[in-house]
């Protein structure tokens, strides 16, 4: 679905494919109305309620190179799609807009149909007279009248036909005869949604050509990893890679793929939905199980959700910060494929004891915290690490962290992390002053950068370590407090400092900004997982040499997912100001 909408957002305004010449058979003959059956393949419907209006909303919202764009939305489609504007005043901006989508497997076909106030004047206006650059031809079986260039003529910017009072829009002129009368005589027959934009999945194309699709895929790019991994291997000799295997790797999103496949053949509908307000865009995608006892049902059911609060209290200096939610139950029964991916990422390296050891401190651990764990990291002026995991046993917990630092000095995991991620040393723990927390010091010595090698001495192309150059160590604290059932925890130059700051938050931090708190709020209390950006204070952070003092507008972008009663949701709500820079971005791409 990631791939379907974006093909049909596209053809709302334009389209990018030609048309093969054909001879004109005449005007077309009245095409009947009527709705028709589902076209094979049927993957999904689309719905614009009020064209105009979506149009005029998104020019707003995008602003800068938008405004350059036509107000209404038919002179705005016809410069798009090469249109004159005798055209763009029969376009009716105030009926509905629809479009479908199928798929065989391997190739889709999408059709958008815009409502005319007269399809035969389109027609007339585009293939008549001795000035036309267009031949209309009428299709036997579909009663479409396609569109076509004389022979010598430009090519449209789309495929493009008409029946009835719709304008065809496409990708392919095979798409306007299979698809284009379904989007026109029986999409548009539905009762319209109140969003801008909507797009309906429901379970026969789920589980048909939607997971079709998606296993196609995967299967090729499974295919394609492996045959990657397997010329790697052979380029050292047949040796198995030294850290993190990716066949295991690949296995395990092999079967992450097969449960996929599974909550697809489920579902009884798939829905997502664009509005565009002031506030900015917000794109809700929800899911229906099809059943009260499936997989999908089962996996939505099992989700812990919450408010996004943990976030709000989180200093204001954050620009990315990701929350999540689960049960301990959860956990629990991660713990063996968590020892199971530790143990592939380590190449096999860990003992029968190392795997005891590991697998008793995933055992703490999933004991030890609660619920959530909330993260933030800072990008702008000084680069911290925050957060704070809800604690059900204080004890373990402390155990917890403690034991995993003290992992990092067995031999299994230090070789390997000493060649990626450099020398680490650890002092042992020690309680801060006053008992604020508890501090562990840790100094790094980054790897020696990587070279590519002689050609005419290896042929391999990979990137060595030289352990030549000598790198400057890095020093840094991990710190972390525990009180009233949550613990506090931080990665910063001082871990005194951050502790301290981290505590302050709870009163003045990211919450305390009107349009963060707004956009957190929005989430309710059903997300298990909340991801926000500040798009603008992260990239000025990461990518400018010298940082303003004063910081960009916070610009928030913030998707969750969770559970709405018995449904799963995914949604994604951007702030005006942050799609604006991103659509600066893109633009100078």
């Amino acid at each position: 679905m990631r791939r379907l909408l974006p093909h049909l957002l596209a053809l709302s305004v334009a389209a990018a494919a030609g048309c093969k010449d054909t001879p004109s058979l005449g005007p077309a003959p009245a095409a009947s109305m009527a709705p028709v059956p589902e076209p094979a393949g049927l993957v999904a419907e689309v719905m614009i309620p009020k064209p105009g209006q979506t149009w005029a909303r998104l020019r707003t919202l995008v602003g800068g190179p938008a405004a350059m764009l036509p107000q209404s939305f038919g002179m705005g489609a016809a410069m798009l799609l090469g249109l004159s504007p005798k055209v763009a005043e029969l376009i009716d901006a105030e009926v509905p807009a629809v479009g479908a989508v199928t798929s065989d497997g391997k190739v889709e076909l999408a059709v958008l149909a815009i409502h005319v106030r007269d399809g035969q004047k389109v027609i007339d206006d585009m293939t008549a007279g001795p000035q036309a650059k267009h031949l209309a031809r009428v299709d036997a079986v579909s009663k479409v009248t396609l569109i076509e260039p004389k022979p010598g003529e430009t090519s449209l910017n789309a495929s493009m036909g008409v029946t009835g009072n719709f304008l065809l829009l496409a990708y392919a002129p095979d798409a306007l005869l299979k698809v284009g009368p379904y989007a026109a005589r029986t999409v548009s027959t539905r009762a319209m949604p109140p969003e801008d934009v909507v797009v309906v999945s429901r379970r026969e194309a789920l589980g048909g050509p939607v997971r079709a699709r998606v296993r196609g895929w995967w299967s090729e790019a499974k295919k394609t990893l492996e045959e990657a991994d397997q010329r790697d291997r052979e380029r050292h000799g047949g040796a198995a890679p030294t850290f993190a295997d990716p066949k295991a790797a690949v296995a395990k999103a092999d079967q992450t793929f097969t449960s996929l496949f599974a909550l697809l053949g489920d579902l009884s509908e798939a829905r997502v939905a664009l509005t565009v307000d002031d506030a900015g865009a917000h794109v809700a995608s929800r899911v229906v199980p099809g059943s009260k006892d499936g997989p999908a049902s089962i996996e939505i059911g099992a989700l812990t959700v919450g408010d996004a609060r943990p976030l709000a209290e989180l200093p204001e200096e954050v620009s990315l910060a990701m929350l999540s939610r689960d049960s301990q139950e959860l956990r629990k029964r991660g713990a063996d494929d968590q020892l199971v991916a530790i143990d592939n990422l380590f190449q096999g390296k860990l003992g029968d004891d190392d795997k005891k050891r590991v697998r008793a401190l995933l055992d703490t651990w999933s004991q030890g915290r609660g619920d959530w764990i909330g993260v933030g990291a800072s990008f702008y002026g000084e680069r911290r690490v925050f957060g704070r995991v809800a604690v059900a046993d204080a004890k373990l917990f402390d155990q917890s962290v403690k034991g995993t630092v003290e992992l990092l000095k067995v031999p299994a995991f230090r070789e390997p992390l000493k060649h990626w991620l450099g020398e680490l040393k650890l002092a042992p723990a020690a309680e801060l002053d006053g008992g604020a927390g508890t501090v562990i010091k840790v100094v790094r010595t980054p790897p020696a950068p990587a070279k590519k090698p002689d050609p005419s001495k290896d042929k391999s192309n990979k990137l060595h370590r030289t352990g030549t150059e000598k790198q400057e160590p890095q020093r840094f604290d991990v710190a972390w407090s525990i009180s009233d059932a949550t613990a506090s925890f931080v990665m910063s130059d001082s871990g005194r400092d951050s502790l301290r700051d981290l505590a302050k938050a709870r009163d003045g931090g990211l919450g305390a900004d009107p349009e963060i708190k707004r956009a957190l709020e929005a989430v309710k209390g059903d997300a298990a997982f909340v991801l926000l950006v500040l798009p603008m204070r992260t990239i000025a952070g990461l990518m400018m040499a010298r940082v303003p003092k004063e910081p960009p507008p916070p610009a928030p972008i913030v998707l969750s997912l969770g559970r709405k009663g018995s449904d799963g949701y995914l949604q994604i709500d951007a702030s005006t100001l942050a799609v604006r820079e991103l659509a600066k971005i893109r633009s100078v791409q």
